[in-house]
């Protein structure tokens, strides 16, 4: 089976993505510093809006993934 998991910013871009036949989202901000943990309100916000699984990464800082 193939998995579709698309990356969202907002809650209207999750709400494409599952429109679109997304399968499961990975929530995150600030894509152009490679992608920022979320605020808490943003993360319930997605959670509320969409059915299908949300994985949110988790990186305080664009300086490294250590």
């Amino acid at each position: 089976m193939i998995v579709l998991e698309v990356i969202a910013t907002t809650v209207v871009d999750a709400r494409a993505a599952e429109r679109g036949g997304a399968n499961r989202l990975e929530l995150i901000t600030a894509m152009g510093e490679g992608g920022l943990t979320p605020s808490i309100g943003l993360i319930e916000a997605v959670t509320e809006a969409v059915s299908i699984p949300v994985s949110v990464i988790v990186r305080p800082h664009s300086r490294s993934f250590v």
